[in-house]
This record gives C-alpha cells, structure tokens and sequence, in this order.
C-alpha cells in the first residue's frame, strides 16, 4: 500500500468513528411525544417529563425517557404490545381508535 492508501483508509475510519459518536451520545433531549386522535393534538409533553396521559381509549405513559401505551380498549392490543419508544420520529398507532402516539 501506499502512503496515500493509508491516509484515506485512517481518513474514512476516522470519519465513521466520529459520525458513530455523533449518533449514539447526539440524542436530543428537548424531544416531544405528541398523541393525536383523529388527526387532532391531544397533548404533547416533554419525553423527559414523567407523566401519564389518559384519554377515553388509551392509556400512554411517559417515563424514564420513553413512551408506550399501558392499556387500550381495542380488541387486538397491538399498541399495548408495542415495544417503547425512545427517538424522534418513531410512532405507536392504534389504528381501531385511531390514536397516534409520536416522538417529535
């Protein structure tokens, strides 16, 4: 190899070791979970501010830098089993209430 081959080589690994850092300790704390049904705000809270939001046919509990839904009054409780979510722009939806749980 020549001297130049290697100087891109560490040049590119480099780079990925700064972008990988970037993304693993860039997370924004000032992220939002936003629950809308039928296309209307229902709230929007802090993802680090522990709080439980109860609307008619959900439960969504934020805690610890995440958020998921506790309890729905659907018959598939596919948002109930949904994993938690933690970064912006993942989403938990319970299409039977049409009710959309977002990380802004």
């Amino acid at each position: 190899m020549k001297k130049g081959d290697i100087i891109i080589i560490l040049s590119v690994l480099g780079l990925i070791l700064v972008l990988s850092l970037f993304l693993f300790f860039g997370k924004d704390n000032g992220a939002l979970v936003t629950v809308t049904r039928n296309s209307e705000v229902i709230k929007s809270v802090p993802l680090n501010e522990d709080t439980v939001i109860d609307i008619e046919t959900n439960i969504i509990i934020v805690k610890d830098g995440k958020a998921f839904v506790s309890e729905a009054n659907c018959k598939n409780q596919v948002c109930v089993n949904h994993k938690p979510i933690t970064e912006k722009g993942e989403v938990i939806a319970c299409l039977p209430n049409k009710v959309i749980i977002e990380i802004e």
